[in-house]
């Protein structure tokens, strides 16, 4: 079956939403309602203070100038609220507007009904889109923990239980190697902020697993894995890097290709282009790989996301 990101007769449904630009737009618009009222909320509840304690990043980073929506960790930090902490919150919000009490809480039932939530997958996606933005641009996973992203540090910070579900994310992709390398600074992080026993237990346990696990599928030259199987003497090797990776980086390009790449315009054997054909600028032979200029206005990129938005649907065999 495939699970839609669609409001059908008022009633929200769940999809998987890290991905989808417009929805993730109507999700900070609805986590901006909820982080006023919980500041309105009493300091008392525990529902409402694991939520504000997140958005608080959020707080700080606005008044800063900074980017939000844009930004990895505040999405993936806005998946972990609505995901973790809304539905407990979602229970205190309703016993506040039954004994009749701020009737800004109405307004955010109201608007929960109307805005498709996100569920554990999207959590799991959000978790693993910061894994491959590590992957691709090589970035120290000490930096994405303390926020850190492009050069430029938000307020968020990821904590040990985090870590462990970027890591998780990314084993379940089959990146052993990469699994490896958060597993262990998972590990290194709950020695630093004193985690429990049973924290450091279970990391242990990962790691121990995922070596074997590693060895017992390894392939040479697979950016899966490492370059070769993991010993006492070589278990501190480096990730192999991929094409992809090198390209997005802007390292993979060849002198030599570098003179066979060219910008010019083509019609495509398309009639209607043959009076306005399209510019085309060649970034790479193989793969190949171009950028398209001026197909479409910002007015026709805005109509296809209002008209795809409830379209939008996971790929996946329907019933």
């Amino acid at each position: 079956m495939a699970w839609c990101g669609v409001t059908v007769r008022g009633e929200a449904r769940s999809g998987q939403l890290y991905s989808s630009l417009a929805h993730m737009e109507a999700l900070f618009t609805f986590d901006q309602l909820v982080g006023d009222l919980v500041m309105r909320l009493p300091g008392h509840l525990d529902t409402a203070n694991s939520y504000l304690q997140s958005y608080q990043s959020v707080v700080v980073d606005q008044s800063r100038g900074q980017e939000v929506k844009g930004n990895p960790l505040h999405v993936y930090a806005l998946i972990k609220r609505l995901v973790l902490y809304w539905p407990d919150l979602s229970n205190t919000i309703t016993a506040y507007i039954d004994r009749g009490m701020l009737s800004a809480a109405r307004e955010v039932r109201d608007r929960a009904a109307e805005t498709v939530m996100p569920v554990e997958g999207d959590l799991h996606g959000a978790a693993l889109a910061l894994s491959r933005l590590q992957q691709v641009y090589r970035l120290p996973i000490g930096s994405i923990m303390g926020g850190t992203l492009a050069g430029v540090t938000s307020a968020i910070r990821l904590n040990v239980d985090d870590c462990v579900r970027v890591a998780n994310s990314t084993l379940d992709q089959g990146m052993y190697s990469y699994a490896l390398v958060w597993y262990r600074h998972c590990l290194v992080h709950a020695h630093r902020t004193h985690a429990t026993a049973t924290t450091t237990t279970l990391i242990n346990h990962l790691i121990t697993t995922t070596e074997q696990e590693h060895n017992r599928l390894w392939k040479p030259n697979n950016v899966q894995y490492f370059k070769a199987p993991l010993s006492p003497e070589n278990n501190d090797q480096v990730p192999l890097d991929s094409t992809y990776g090198q390209m997005c980086r802007g390292e993979h390009t060849p002198v030599g290709e570098l003179s066979r790449l060219r910008c010019y315009v083509s019609h495509r054997n398309a009639a209607s282009l043959r009076l306005r054909p399209v510019r085309m600028e060649q970034l790479h032979h193989n793969p190949e790989l171009y950028i398209f200029y001026d197909i479409i206005s910002s007015s026709e990129i805005e109509l296809i996301k209002n008209v795809s938005r409830v379209l939008l649907c996971l790929e996946g065999i329907k019933p």
